[in-house]
């Protein structure tokens, strides 16, 4: 276990350093600020003029971390390692309640299947949190710890609003009805008590879905083009289940395997249901039914493993037969790290060079001035102690139509750079103080402050 840990946090090291392979890591440092500066995060000021609905268990966390001096975006990178590496521990004591035999199986599954480690890459750690959270709680509810059970269930709900549906699903299907009084009350009490913290938040989310406000809801329509209540094409499907990027070529047949074996009634129901929504789209959800499927295709894998090797009999065929099944997941999942690292182009991550320049406007001046950055906004920012005028706000947010005119402003900028053309009244507008381009620009209300491949500006007059 120990050993398997830290491949995992090495893996964890390799894809968030220097930045991560999305812009993720830097939105959701800019929440853990806001958290720092508010409390209780109401509004997305002073990055934008927006409301801020966001569960922020994650957010408290990694301000938690920076009250030891550990700078809020190092803190939110160390907080995600550590849930990553959290979930082989809580799979392989949850994989003991199903088959003892099985567990040491699980927890290697889960750390060798990309489609779970896809959440981590993603940098969707509010999400891992909740998904940590129902481990915890299915493990509690096997175990009859009812009440544990419920406060995992209230805390999955202030990580992340798509994930604690799935949590309350889950709660509600253990319903101890057998026990008595005192537990059922508790049992749906603890977790309205911890929710409570939140429900204004989820009220003005769902408030924002039924309006159609809420910004996830693009993700329906071009150019993402995922289906609205309907079946994805076969070849999306077939590469979600059996693709390298995702449950690899043979983790969907072991589950399949174990699913024949399991007798437990909720493990193969979570499995259905993960499944038939993997393939049919459910609206909204992007890719979160997806990433649900991995935890009873972890248990029921490892189930599969632990049935082969038992019909195989002798000694030296099970261990060939578990070393080329793990042989073959470890190198899928290095070379699923490498490919991400290296071959996922996103425009929203910072090479190496608008770290530099970030780094050295921070030096410079470490106050918190608005500045203009042409892509990776939210990174630039992070690192410069900065606000950028594109914070990238996270589209499980209502977007406000001031930060909708903010965009814009941020897009008239740029094509006024390209054009060369006159931008100073928008500088003006949003009183942006520094400018960080790759552009070599010219114009008069600039001073060239930092020269590189990065080239850092004062704005030094705004007519």
């Amino acid at each position: 276990m120990i050993a398997l840990l830290i491949i995992l946090g090495f893996l964890g090291y390799y894809i968030l350093y220097p930045a991560g392979v999305t812009p993720d890591t830097a939105i959701h440092t800019e929440m853990a600020e806001l958290v720092k500066e508010q409390g209780y995060p109401q509004t997305w000021q002073p990055y934008a003029d927006n409301g801020f609905t966001y569960p922020p268990l994650f957010h408290y966390l990694a301000a938690f971390l920076g009250f030891f001096g550990l700078p809020l975006v190092e803190a939110v990178r160390v907080l995600g390692i550590l849930v990553f590496l959290s979930v082989p521990v809580t799979v392989y004591h949850l994989a003991k309640t199903y088959n003892k035999h099985a567990a040491l199986y699980a927890a290697a599954v889960s750390a060798m299947i990309p489609a779970l480690s896809n959440v981590f890459m993603m940098a969707e750690f509010p999400q891992l949190l909740s998904m940590e959270f129902i481990l915890l709680l299915i493990y509690f509810l096997r175990t009859k710890k009812y009440m544990h059970a419920s406060a995992a269930t209230g805390l999955a709900i202030l990580s992340h609003p798509l994930m604690s549906v799935i949590a309350v699903i889950i709660h509600l299907y253990h319903f101890p009805f057998r026990e008595h009084a005192r537990t059922k009350i508790l049992f749906i009490l603890i977790p309205l008590i911890i929710a409570s913290f939140w429900i204004p938040g989820y009220m003005k989310i769902t408030e924002n879905a039924l309006s159609g406000k809420w910004a996830n809801t693009e993700y329906n329509y071009p150019p993402y083009n995922q289906p609205v209540f309907w079946f994805w094409p076969p070849e999306t499907a077939l590469d979600f289940l059996f693709g390298f990027g995702f449950f690899t070529p043979v983790l969907i047949p072991l589950a399949l395997l174990g699913f024949c074996r399991t007798r437990d009634r909720f493990l193969r129901l979570f499995f259905v249901f993960s499944l038939a929504f993997t393939v049919f789209h459910l609206p909204y959800t992007q890719l979160k039914i997806l990433d649900m499927l991995s935890i009873p295709v972890i248990i029921l894998a490892a189930a599969g493993i632990s049935s082969i090797e038992l019909k195989l009999g002798r000694k030296q065929y099970s261990a060939a037969f578990i070393i080329i099944v793990f042989a073959f997941l470890f190198c899928s999942q290095i070379n699923h790290y490498v490919n991400a690292k290296n071959l996922w182009g996103n425009p929203n991550v910072p090479p190496d060079a608008l770290i530099e320049s970030s780094l050295w406007l921070k030096d410079y001046d470490s106050t918190r001035q608005r500045i203009y950055t042409s892509r990776a906004s939210a990174w630039a920012g992070v690192i410069s102690n900065k606000l950028p005028l594109n914070p990238d706000i996270s589209y499980l947010e209502s977007f406000s139509d001031e930060y909708r005119q903010q965009l814009a402003d941020w897009k008239e900028i740029g094509a006024g750079i390209s054009r060369k053309a006159d931008f100073s009244q928008l500088l003006k507008k949003w009183n942006i103080s520094y400018l960080i381009s790759e552009e070599n620009i010219t114009a008069g209300c600039l001073r060239k402050i930092h020269s590189g491949a990065w080239n850092v500006y004062e704005v030094v007059r705004v007519s």
